[in-house]
C-alpha cells in the first residue's frame, strides 16, 4: 500500500476553512433565537476547533519530518 504525505497547502486551507467556520458558530452563538440553534452551534464549533488542533498538529509533524 502506498503511503502519501498530505500536502501542506491542502492543510493550510482545510484550517482556514475551519476557522472561518469557527468564526461563523461564535456568531450564531451569540445571535441564537432558539435554543436548538444555539446546541448545534455548540456542537459544531467544538467539532471545527478540534479540526483546527489535528490540522496544527500535522502541520508540526510535517515540519519535523522535513528537518
Amino acid at each position: 500500500m502506498l503511503k502519501r504525505k498530505p500536502s501542506k497547502g491542502a492543510i493550510i486551507t482545510s484550517t482556514i476553512i475551519s476557522i472561518l467556520f469557527v468564526i461563523l458558530n461564535v456568531y450564531n452563538i451569540i445571535n441564537a433565537e432558539r435554543t436548538m440553534f444555539l446546541v448545534f452551534s455548540i456542537i459544531s464549533l467544538l467539532i471545527f476547533t478540534t479540526f483546527i488542533v489535528l490540522n496544527i498538529r500535522t502541520l508540526r509533524k510535517m515540519e519535523e519530518h522535513d528537518n
